[in-house]
């Protein structure tokens, strides 16, 4: 990125003790946030990798190294990295991103998606936020788990894939972004045959 920077796996281990992972959710600390503020080259763009971060976790050194970067003497053990799906933001630190710039941008990389929310949204959802923390949620769903009128706006095209992102405080659902701007970023492969003007994206 040119505006900003992305966690070196150096930078990934040290977020790692900053950052909780169970599963398929991370919990990210003020103190991570903070970490990545420090971290980026310029107030642009900040970015948390937390796939950089889960890999870091997945190799460890044998019991007799006390290091967190093992030598290419020592036994490691490797352990599959978790798919990340969701992620727990501190709301004061969505606050505090906000505040840098207008032109300040938070983006967090998950195993599958990769979110960015502009200054302006990061001030909505933290105001609008009932708890300490907002929950970022994205994952690929099936079609048939859209609402009947979802489903109606698609029903006559060959869908490719549906992803749902929300963002969640306390159980309730943040949606109004102040005229705010999320952009969504997933990986995909062209089938055999085809061009990316073939493919279209809609918010449904």
């Amino acid at each position: 990125d040119a505006e900003g920077k992305t966690a070196t796996t150096a930078e990934a281990v040290k977020l790692a003790q900053l950052i909780k992972i169970e599963e398929t959710k991370a919990e990210i600390s003020t103190n991570a946030v903070d970490t990545a503020i420090k971290e980026a080259e310029t107030t642009g763009s900040i970015t948390i990798d937390l796939v950089e971060v889960a890999e870091s976790e997945t190799t460890t050194p044998d019991s007799g190294s006390d290091s967190t970067t093992p030598d290419s003497g020592s036994d490691t053990t490797t352990k599959p990295a978790p798919v990340i799906s969701s992620a727990a933001l501190p709301v004061a630190s969505l606050q505090k991103v906000a505040e840098i710039s207008e032109e300040t941008t938070l983006t967090v990389n998950m195993t599958e998606v990769t979110i960015t929310m502009d200054a302006k949204t990061l001030a909505a959802v933290a105001e609008q936020s009932a708890g300490e923390t907002v929950t970022l949620k994205v994952e690929k769903i099936e079609t048939k788990a859209l609402t009947e009128e979802q489903q109606a706006v698609i029903e006559d095209k060959e869908v490719a894939v549906v992803v749902s992102a929300t963002l969640i405080s306390n159980n309730v659902a943040i949606s109004d972004f102040n005229g705010g701007e999320v952009t969504i970023a997933i990986p995909f492969t062209l089938p055999d045959g085809t061009e990316g003007s073939d493919f279209q994206v809609y918010y449904v």
